[in-house]
Parts: structure tokens; sequence; C-alpha cells
């Protein structure tokens, strides 16, 4: 959900889920990567590739997660301790062994002998670094070609990625029309509207919509450039949580809404909380655990906050950016804040947290897992 940490590297996401330490596309699932592993980690540090086979084309979906192992490897390159597939290092501190020297060998003999002897230590190093650098350029190439070969040019993970292909289910092509006018904030499917396919109408550049289904696998970010923008075909399942970063309001459309009856719970909390620039609270200690609405009360700034386990161990991040041209606007609609978790008004600002009218379970750990 919106404001997690990186999967890579545990840095912040910014609006786009684009990790600001490291770079790393949080969008996609992680079951689509294959981090830090290489043919080679088993095998010994002097060893010879072997000339590669021809291998069969294998099916278009494997293809894909290919081509977004090689997004994943360029993005932590840089931080990566250890070298890509075909790459080699010699043993740290190696040299060639001196040879035998002789009490009976004068001095000047013994000093020739010993610089021959280390000019072919140079030599063998020198060739051999040239064979495993040659070697490792050879099969990526290999790779790089093998993979062209499977795919059409211009094409990568990004374009090929399919947010349904985990989905069983389909929704029904029947149903209500519906619209909504949301402002940012977490919506869950079949609480705050119901099921069915929809489309977006965002009014500024960069709003952003996001859906997070873990029983179907649907984990989906798309942001438009441009107020003529639409963004098309977004699949809500009753369960999912939608989440909305908007500038102003993001319009949803469906054409074929599904059960509008829809159970919802109400909200047993009752009592607002303030919050004053520079002032930290904690769940269960300075207010009651819940869900809530946020309402910038005055200034502008950043909104942070730490959601931390039953056992203590930090599990998510919120950051929100609370102005009246900022990136969440001047509200978002329900944060869940469990037992213990902690928000902190971090600039020039104040902010008003209100119980949420609709919830979806009081077991607000839940949210998070």
């Amino acid at each position: 959900m919106f404001g997690r940490k990186c999967t890579l590297c545990g840095g912040k996401l910014d609006g786009r889920g684009i990790c600001t330490e490291c770079g790393l596309d949080n969008n996609k699932a992680d079951k689509n990567y294959k981090i830090n592993e290489s043919s080679c980690d088993d095998m010994p540090l002097t060893h010879v590739h072997e000339e590669p086979k021809r291998q069969k084309a294998k099916p278009r979906q494997e293809n894909i997660k290919q081509r977004a192992q090689g997004m994943q490897s360029q993005n932590t390159q840089s931080r990566n301790p250890r070298q890509d597939q075909g790459q080699h290092e010699v043993p740290y501190g190696w040299q060639p062994q001196r040879m035998e020297e002789t009490q009976q060998r004068k001095i000047s003999s013994r000093q020739a002998a010993e610089a021959k002897k280390q000019n072919k230590g140079k030599k063998i190093f020198t060739i051999l670094t040239i064979i495993l650098t040659v070697a490792g350029i050879l099969i990526g190439i290999t790779e790089d070609r093998s993979s062209e070969s499977l795919e059409p040019s211009g094409t990568d993970a990004a374009d090929n990625y399919d947010p349904y292909a985990y989905v069983t289910r389909e929704l029904s092509e029947q149903g209500e029309s519906v619209e909504y006018s949301l402002t940012s904030g977490n919506y869950i499917v079949g609480v705050h509207i119901p099921e069915g396919t929809y489309e977006a109408f965002p009014k500024d550049d960069f709003d952003a919509v996001r859906v997070d289904d873990d029983e179907n696998g649907i984990y989906l970010f798309e942001y438009t450039q441009g107020e003529t923008d639409t963004i098309k075909d977004i699949r809500l399942y009753e369960g999912a949580t939608l989440t909305i970063t908007s500038k102003d309001i993001i319009t949803l459309k469906s054409k074929n809404a599904q059960d509008l009856d829809m159970a919802v719970e109400a909200n047993p909390l009752t009592e607002g909380v303030e919050l004053a620039s520079g002032e930290t609270k904690t769940a269960g200690v300075d207010f009651a655990p819940g869900i809530y609405d946020v309402e910038l009360t005055s200034g502008y700034g950043i909104v942070e906050v730490q959601i931390y386990g039953e056992g203590g161990q930090e599990w998510d991040y919120v950051g929100l950016d609370l102005e009246e041209d900022g990136m969440d606007g001047s509200s978002f609609r329900y944060l869940v804040l469990p037992e213990q978790a902690t928000i902190f008004c971090k600039d020039d600002l104040s902010v008003t947290l209100t119980p949420s009218e609709k919830i979806e379970s009081t077991d607000y750990f839940s949210f998070y897992q």
C-alpha cells in the first residue's frame, strides 16, 4: 500500500513507487524478480565456462520474467557487492611461487632469476585475466542475443507486465453504472466502493492509482501526465485496497459494479486527535488505536507514520505530503493506526485525526499483513 518501504534496500518510496535510495521499481510483484543469483555462485572463482548450449524458445511469460530480472540487476548494480554472471576476480593476494634458490648462486644470478620469475608471473596473471574477461563478455553477448531473439525489439518488462496474469476469477460484465469522486486515501473494495472494472479520470499530472490485492495477485500502479489522460481497465475485486494519490480528486467510473449493498462495520472510535508541528504521538499511549481520516489544520509539510508489529518490529512506513498543492492534497482518508504506531508532524504543519466513518475491521494489524 501507499508509503511502504523498498523491498530491496528498505528505503523510502516516492509517489510513483520508485525507491529514493536505490531506484528500484517497487510496483512489480516480488515473484517476478530473482535478485543477486548467478549460475556461478557455487563454482570456484577460477573455473572456466563451457560453450553455452542453444536453448529452445521459452514461453512468453518466462521471457517477461527474464527481462524483469535484467532490469532489476541494472537497478541494483551499484549496491550489489557480488559480481554479475560471467565476471570473476583472481583471489586476493595471489602471486606465483618463487623458484628454489641455492646457496651456490651468486647474488646477481639470484636477482636475475627472481626478476625473470616475477615477469613470468605477471604475464600469467595478465593472460588469465584476459581469458576470464573475454569469457564473461562472450557469455553476456550470447545471453543478450538469446533474449532478443525471443522478444520483439523495443519491448521491455514494463511494456509486457500483466497485473492480471494470476487472476483466476473474471468479473461479471453485467452490473450497475456508478461514479465516485475520491480524494487521497485508502479505499477498501466491498466497503467504500463495489467490485467492478473501473476507469479513472485524474485532474492533475502525476495523480496516481494503486491496487493491492494479495488474494488475486494484483499489484497495479498507474499515473497520468496530462489532464486528458485516462487510466483504463482497473479491476477491483472485493477485499482489495485501492490507494489514491491526488492533489484534488480522481473520478472513478464503472459500468459493471456488483453488489451495491456493501456490508460495513461501524467505527467504534468517537474522539478525534490533534497533532501540532514537531509533535509525535503513539497509538495506544496518547490516543486510541484505530482508523482515522487525516485533515490538514494549518501550514504544510510531511506527516510521518511508522507502523510496528505486535512484537515491536518495524512493519511499514507511510509519508503524507499534505498541503493545498501537495502530492496528497490537504487530506488523507482511512489511515490505519494499530497499537504502537507513531505519527509525527515533521514540518511546519498541524493536523487533525478524525475517526473514519466506514471501516472493514477492527483487526488493525491485518491491514498491514
